[in-house]
């Protein structure tokens, strides 16, 4: 084999510093410099289906390749940044994850880990719950199945005592920690339950 053959099978994959990554539309495109301080600007980066990242800059690097042979028609493999990449899982793990350490992580033994730095927000039609730092908020109907265990206080969102204007049955057993307030009927009602 020629030098010169050798020389464009080199040329086939080259490696690129990003210097800018453009995700407006349907094609992510990057603007990357490689060997001897060529820029390419508009390289389209090729994604995997149903997974999309823009990783952090600074130290971002892509692995590019020259279609049919031409370095003008650059394609950049999924990029790279080995300074923020998530490290420490086990054989088998997985992990979805963002810059700020937000995570998806599908663990061994059948744990999935969700953290959030700020929110998780869950959406399925109209139905909505957002969990935080010091909440969980629902829109929509909650249905429990099992027992609704609360320790504080039952207040309306502008602080009120929470007040239940439809009948309530209790089929099995209910605890009661403090006085029950209501009519006399209800009163009545609920002495004869303890």
């Amino acid at each position: 084999m020629a030098l010169e053959e050798l020389g464009d099978i080199r040329s086939l994959i080259v490696e690129g510093l990003v210097l800018a990554t453009h995700d407006n539309g349907q094609v992510q495109t990057i603007d990357v410099q490689t060997h001897g301080g060529m820029i390419h600007a508009g390289v389209e980066v090729m994604q995997a289906f149903g997974f999309a990242s823009v990783p952090p800059a600074p130290k971002t690097v892509a692995l590019l390749l020259a279609v049919g042979g031409d370095p003008a028609n650059l394609r950049a493999l999924p990029l790279s940044a080995s300074g923020a990449r998530f490290g420490r899982l086990a054989n088998g793990e997985g992990v979805l994850y963002g810059a700020d350490g937000s995570r998806v992580a599908v663990r061994k033994g059948g744990l999935i880990e969700v953290l959030a730095g700020s929110t998780v927000h869950v959406k399925v039609g109209p139905v909505e719950f957002n969990v935080t730092a010091s909440r969980i908020e629902t829109v929509g109907d909650l249905k429990v199945g099992g027992n609704l265990i609360w320790t504080g206080e039952a207040k309306t969102e502008d602080g009120s005592a929470l007040k239940i204007s439809s009948p309530v049955t209790v089929d099995n057993e209910m605890t009661v920690t403090g006085a029950i307030h209501g009519t006399a009927d209800i009163a009545e009602k609920a002495h004869s339950l303890g």
